[in-house]
């Protein structure tokens, strides 16, 4: 991910690229490019500037959970470069960041970069900007995400109930579940109660005879982008689709996506093999 800032000051223009790029031998660390720029757009080259870097927690005024600063020299283009994690450390650990959340919903991030900027080589830093990281390094996430509880659910049709019919805009039921996770459960065969907030990953495979449509919905509401249709003749319905809650007990559904024919879901294929519907909710943050 790259995102662009643009500081100004009374000495200079910093424009910062902010390249969440990892290093495979060295994955707690991320690369930062900035081009130095005075105050009348001219270029400042090959001139020493001393940089300290902040990650911010939780806000643009939030706790700053690690601290470095650098003495990077400008090339003749004005450009800078220096990674994020080697600097001379002022304060914290960059590998101890927590850039997980946690499944309560009181959230690692989100994390802020304040660059803070000394034209002259030094520490009186005086031009100073603050960018969200809107994108955590996966690395990072995956380093601090492994100590998370996720929630499972897998539930699924057996085909000895034979071809099932599903009303317009009611939900698939889905009547057998394997082991699973307390936190997604179904109220009912058609609703699965999603007990955290949080962000779920959703697969499903629904298999129908004839023309149709299936779409997601969390708490009687459409998820638009989850609409998958089939053309005539026998299908196989497949999507996948994240969704996030804010709130407590999410009530998920697939439904018939048409408001005037039934969708047929079906329990065996056309040679009389039988087929399974299947729907899982993976809880990933």
């Amino acid at each position: 991910m790259q995102t662009t800032l643009r500081l100004t000051g009374t000495t200079l223009t910093l424009i910062i690229l902010i390249n969440l790029s990892l290093f495979a031998q060295a994955p707690e660390k991320m690369s930062y490019q900035a081009v130095v720029r005075g105050a009348t757009g001219d270029l400042v080259t090959n001139k020493t500037v001393g940089v300290r870097i902040s990650i911010l927690q939780g806000s643009v005024t939030g706790d700053a959970v690690y601290v470095e600063t650098h003495m990077p020299t400008t090339n003749a283009n004005g450009l800078v470069s220096l990674v994020i994690g080697t600097g001379t450390i002022v304060n914290g650990s960059f590998p101890a960041i927590n850039w997980a959340p946690s499944l309560n919903n009181s959230i690692a991030g989100p994390f802020f970069v304040r660059s803070e900027t000394d034209p002259s080589g030094g520490n009186n830093y005086t031009i100073s900007g603050t960018n969200q990281l809107l994108s955590v390094p996966y690395a990072l996430h995956a380093k601090t995400a492994t100590t998370t509880s996720l929630a499972f659910g897998h539930f699924y049709t057996q085909a000895s109930v034979g071809d099932m019919s599903v009303l317009p805009r009611a939900n698939i039921n889905f009547f057998n579940s394997l082991p699973n996770n307390t936190n997604i459960d179904r109220n009912f065969f058609g609703h699965f109660y999603l007990s955290n907030p949080g962000t779920y990953q959703v697969l499903f495979k629904v298999n129908t005879v004839g023309q149709g449509a299936v779409i997601l919905t969390i708490n009687e509401v459409e998820l638009p982008y989850t609409r998958v249709a089939s053309s005539p003749g026998s299908s196989e319905l497949i999507g996948i689709a994240q969704i996030t809650t804010v709130t407590e007990g999410g009530r998920l559904a697939l439904i018939n996506a048409s408001f005037n024919s039934a969708l047929t879901v079906a329990g065996y294929d056309v040679d009389g093999n039988e087929i399974i519907s299947s729907i899982t909710v993976t809880q990933i943050h």
